[in-house]
């Protein structure tokens, strides 16, 4: 999860919570760059990302640090990861861009699982942090 995240370390089955977001830019390049690039992700998503082969490595703060395996990247399309802690093995966390036929705005696609007491702060964490995408990158 963004900057706080949360361990999802329970047996009990998640919640699917998918949420849009109209995006400002009419770049598809520099969306992407802000939003599936460690660069990028370390100026909205944690305090800082790397990349070694597929796998990200988040950190916020000095101390918490969570690992994702990269399921797909399809450049300027979408990128889905696996946290390495989850122990559902059906949840993954996909970030994805369309674009809408007939306005041309951007669409960005967030999917995660919560469980289902945690939906609406999950829901709201995200809100948070595309809040802040949108303040420091203008898309």
């Amino acid at each position: 999860m963004p900057k706080q995240a949360l361990s999802h370390q329970t047996n009990m089955p998640k919640t699917k919570v998918q949420l849009e977001y109209v995006l400002r830019s009419k770049s598809r390049s520099i969306i992407w760059n802000f939003i599936a690039t460690p660069t990028g992700m370390s100026k909205w998503f944690a305090d800082d990302v790397e990349r070694r082969d597929s796998t990200l490595i988040f950190k916020w703060g000095k101390e918490e640090q969570r690992e994702a395996k990269i399921k797909h990247y399809y450049e300027g399309d979408s990128l889905k990861m696996r946290w390495k802690d989850e122990t559902d093995t059906g949840c993954y966390v996909e970030i994805r861009l369309d674009q809408n036929e007939l306005t041309l705005d951007y669409v960005l696609t967030i999917i995660d699982f919560a469980e289902e007491n945690e939906v609406n702060e999950t829901k709201d964490l995200w809100d948070s942090q595309i809040d802040t995408l949108l303040r420091i990158s203008g898309i």
